[in-house]
């Protein structure tokens, strides 16, 4: 994440800081990292919580409740002490519940350039559309993703599987996990879903494959935007059951693409 460490401190550089970042898309922890090395290039190496700093997260909660964006709302209300700036993240954004977004949209309305908001969120679609309206958003790529993009062949994969029937997908099913990593083949699944994802929110310029993007619209217009979350979920889970437990790989990919 070095290049894009860099890109911000270019950003902070050249006086075109924004009031509100949401960065996404790698881990959490990763996220969390990333979000600490920017704090300090704005705060300075020794930063401390309640002071100029503050760090929200739902810990052993359910989710990030109400009380914790009013704890922000007073962080934010008061001068800062010892720099230029009051820097707040917010970890795993996507937990806060609909008191706590709500509350949290009424402060990214009314932004001060001397307080900054970062929100991480592992996937970007568990944060509402009015608060992503209202944030720069910065997306960290994990090492298999960097430089993944999906080949002619990938391509022709996704489109067949999504186009056919289901007795059609299960005989494919059986061909590609004899031959293919289904791991890195569900790594792919996921970045194809994704990029389908952003085209239907109308944010092509997030998207990896943008050699296939006509392609991939025309396939994202045969389904929901429900229906594809709920299919990345699913490869989510999929691919925790694959890396953890001795399930069988085969019904595991069937399970999924019976659902495409």
């Amino acid at each position: 994440m070095k290049e894009e460490i860099k890109n911000l401190k270019k950003i902070i550089d050249s006086g075109q800081l924004g009031h509100a970042y949401l960065f996404y898309g790698a881990s959490s922890e990763e996220l969390l990292d990333f979000s600490l090395a920017f704090t300090k290039m704005l705060l300075g190496e020794n930063i401390n919580q309640g002071l100029d700093f503050l760090l929200l997260d739902k810990k052993d909660d359910k989710d990030i409740v109400i009380e914790k964006v009013r704890e922000l709302i007073r962080f934010l209300a008061l001068s800062s002490a010892n720099s230029k700036y009051k820097v707040a993240i917010i970890k795993d954004a996507g937990s806060m519940n609909k008191s706590s977004a709500n509350a949290l949209l009424k402060v990214l309305e009314e932004p001060t350039q001397d307080k900054i908001i970062i929100l991480t969120a592992v996937n970007i679609f568990t944060i509402l559309p009015t608060i992503l309206s209202r944030v720069q958003k910065i997306r960290l790529f994990t090492n298999s993703e960097k430089y993944c993009t999906m080949s002619d062949k990938e391509m022709r994969l996704f489109s067949l599987l999504a186009k056919s029937s289901i007795t059609e997908r299960l005989n494919v099913v059986e061909k590609i996990v004899k031959k293919d990593d289904i791991i890195t083949l569900l790594e792919s699944f996921s970045l194809f879903f994704h990029d389908m994802l952003y085209l239907k929110y109308n944010l092509s310029e997030l998207a990896l494959n943008k050699a296939h993007l006509e392609e991939i619209k025309e396939i994202a217009d045969l389904y929901s935007k429900e229906k594809i979350q709920d299919i990345l979920k699913k490869i989510i889970e999929i691919s925790h059951l694959l890396k953890t437990t001795n399930v069988n790989q085969r019904l595991a990919i069937e399970n999924l693409v019976i659902n495409f």
